[in-house]
């Protein structure tokens, strides 16, 4: 959908490939509006891939082969797909959303694109393709540093057991 930022990073892959012709987008899950969605990126669209859902074995596989996660969302409950990239060692480029911006910080655990202006369609699209390209230009010891930080944040935030033992006190507290 139009919240979870697809559009801005459909546009924003039309500028990625132009660095990195080599590059490719992977678009994991259920997608609706396939029709809308193939207008915003005519200039890259042989190098987009919708899978549609997929099992949990070929998402691992699909994250293991994956250089850079994309989380550009403008809002999050909770965001799967991000603890999922942070569980799996994926190097993540987030936006700066609310729901997000707890999860990811810039430089430490993630590259942060800003959404800036919402009234400017053309402001995020060029902050999160700017991202993209900075993740995909860092070194592998950068890469790795990140990776590790986020990691180190989804074991002490995410894991099965904190996330009952939260869920224990909630419940508890009520």
């Amino acid at each position: 959908t139009k919240s979870k930022g697809i559009y801005d990073l459909l546009r924003a892959f039309d500028e990625v490939v132009k660095l990195h012709p080599e590059a490719r987008l992977v678009v994991l899950g259920e997608v609706f509006q396939h029709a809308e969605l193939v207008k915003h990126c005519q200039k890259s669209i042989s190098r987009v891939i919708f899978t549609g859902l997929v099992s949990r074995d070929k998402l691992a596989e699909w994250y293991r082969i994956a250089d850079v996660g994309v989380v550009p969302s403008f809002c999050e409950q909770c965001g799967y797909s991000g603890i999922e990239m942070m569980a799996m060692g994926v190097p993540v480029v987030a936006s700066d959303a609310f729901g997000v911006r707890c999860m990811f910080k810039d430089g430490v655990n993630a590259i942060v694109a800003k959404i800036g202006n919402r009234t400017d369609d053309n402001i995020f699209p060029m902050h999160l393709s700017a991202g993209i390209s900075k993740m995909l230009g860092l070194n592998y010891d950068e890469k790795v540093k990140m990776c590790n930080n986020a990691y180190r944040l989804f074991e002490s935030r995410y894991s099965l057991e904190k996330m009952e033992s939260g869920y224990t006190k909630l419940l508890k507290s009520i």
